[in-house]
């Protein structure tokens, strides 16, 4: 028995589809050569076909429902991975949406907000704070290469260096330098949040807001 991947149910199921693996390609060209519209020949579920009806049903059964749940199932996994997938975070508009998963331990290990779950002043998403990654490993990532320059001798240790350094790590998490740029402006808002914000709102655990922030 044939079973169709979902990626083909989309599309009119073929005379080999019908036949199965097991028939030679000789067989499927010959019956394509004469059962084709362009031969003269009959059409599935065409008024000269004697099985229309048994081919209606099938389609009725089979075939539309099983169409329909492979549109369902793509639609659902672009919403999947678009709530999941890494975005910048600039407003309360943006909290709103929900802060995608792939972010959590980016937000968790930014020293502020570390600093607040330590402290059990926030949510921090229910995370534990002892199976937190000791070290900011987003942060390593996002600054791996930079520098600062001065126009004139620095004294300030990493100043005006005479070369760049990269550090990176077999378990390091796997971002894409575009997500690194959104992963950072997100944090400098929040930042910005935590120094500015009268009401305090917890971040971490947005948008239900039940948090509080003891400053």
């Amino acid at each position: 028995m044939y079973i169709a991947p979902l990626v083909d149910v989309l599309t009119p199921v073929s005379i080999g589809t019908v036949l199965g693996t097991n028939v030679s390609l000789d067989l499927i060209g010959s019956l394509n050569a004469e059962m084709s519209a362009a031969a003269g020949g009959i059409v599935f579920g065409s008024a000269d076909d004697p099985h229309a009806d048994m081919y209606h049903h099938f389609n009725k059964v089979v075939d539309l429902p099983l169409a329909e749940t492979a549109s369902l199932i793509k639609a659902t996994n672009i919403v999947i991975e678009d709530r999941n997938a890494v975005r910048p975070i600039t407003s309360i508009e943006e909290l709103e949406r929900g802060i995608p998963a792939s972010m959590h331990e980016a937000i968790l290990t930014f020293p502020p907000i570390r600093k607040l779950v330590k402290e059990g002043s926030v949510f921090g998403f229910g995370y534990d704070y002892d199976l937190l990654p000791s070290e900011d490993r987003t942060g390593r990532l996002i600054h791996n290469g930079s520098a600062y320059f001065s126009p004139k001798e620095s004294e300030v240790p990493g100043d005006n260096p005479s070369f760049l350094e990269y550090e990176f790590h077999s378990d390091d998490p796997l971002f894409s330098a575009d997500e690194l740029d959104d992963i950072q402006v997100t944090r400098e808002w929040m930042q910005d949040f935590l120094d500015n914000d009268e009401e305090s709102y917890d971040l971490t655990d947005w948008p239900a807001k039940q948090g509080k922030l003891d400053k």
